[in-house]
């Protein structure tokens, strides 16, 4: 049986060495065009390149534009989809995290030197910027007089404020009623009226701190509270007179301090069993234990001090 020839290799032409070196900065695959007719295949480039260093060199420099065009070439497809689905209302960075997609970095190079795209990509975002200022303006509430009146008799009934901001959601959050208070000088005067003539009517002695209420404080602090969660309970005193007591009352102070110990010691004597325990979610409950007992550290005097010397 006669041996099958190898054929010869491609002539070499500047021309066509021309054509080889533009096809492949342009993206493409030797391998591809190079079965087309009348280009060479692999293995006369490849003799061309032993035979030539200088023409190496150039088809090692147009395969690196190549690879950089192949992955920031603009992608109709890609672009396309991308554009759709930032019209269906998802965020870019969720977008980009999806494989299929282009990367962050092929993006913003889309944006950068394809204007059509870049152009496409302002008209959506701007459409989705009047949508949420549209949105925003239908969340805006003015000033409601009825609303304003209702706050302002149930204040001076001696109710406390977040507590009547609460109790119905026809009144409005804190921060609109801020806003409220800003806007119309006159409604912040009348909350002024309620608010200050209760301050002067409250007794200055509403809130001795008796033996029982200091144990109350003591054992809530001790189950894991804090002086803010226990000036939140029925009956206790606001958070500004536990902290001022802790400032005026050098035996109370202490005890509290003695006691916001052992508290952390507890939280990590939970976090042991926990974590001894095992299971499911054993990790997430150690960690929010542990961040539970680092935030409370920061009790009455802890500013200013050290880490073994706080009270």
């Amino acid at each position: 049986m006669a041996r099958k020839k190898k054929p010869a290799p491609h002539a070499y032409s500047p021309h066509i060495r021309a054509v080889v070196l533009e096809r492949l900065a342009a993206g493409e695959f030797l391998k591809h065009f190079g079965r087309e007719p009348g280009m060479p295949d692999m293995s006369s480039v490849n003799s061309w390149m032993r035979a030539d260093p200088a023409f190496a060199a150039e088809v090692a420099q147009a395969r690196v534009r190549g690879e950089y065009r192949r992955r920031f070439m603009l992608d109709e497809a890609k672009a396309a989809a991308l554009l759709a689905r930032l019209r269906a209302g998802e965020r870019i960075g969720d977008i980009l995290r999806d494989p299929a997609m282009p990367s962050q970095k092929t993006y913003r190079y889309w944006r950068m030197n394809y204007g059509a795209f870049a152009e496409q990509v302002h008209q959506v975002n701007l459409g989705k910027a009047e949508m949420k200022a549209e949105r925003a303006r239908a969340r805006f509430r003015p000033y409601d007089a009825a609303i304003g009146e209702r706050i302002y008799v149930r204040l001076w009934k001696g109710e406390k404020l977040r507590a009547i901001l609460r109790s119905d959601k026809a009144f409005p959050s804190l921060a609109v009623l801020a806003r409220w208070r800003r806007e119309n000088p006159a409604f912040e005067r009348m909350l002024q009226v309620a608010i200050g003539g209760w301050r002067r009517k409250r007794p200055k002695g509403r809130h001795l701190l008796t033996p029982e209420l200091q144990d109350r404080i003591v054992e809530g602090l001790a189950r894991g509270g804090s002086l803010r969660s226990l000036s939140l309970e029925p009956g206790m005193p606001c958070q500004r007179t536990l902290y001022a007591w802790c400032r005026t009352r050098p035996e109370f102070a202490a005890t509290v301090a003695t006691v916001c110990e052992d508290r952390e010691d507890w939280y990590l004597a939970q976090a042991v069993k926990v974590a001894a325990r095992g299971g499911r979610g054993a990790r997430k409950a150690v960690a929010k234990l542990n961040a539970q007992r680092v935030r409370l550290r920061k009790r009455p005097g802890w500013k200013g001090r050290g880490a073994g010397h706080q009270n």
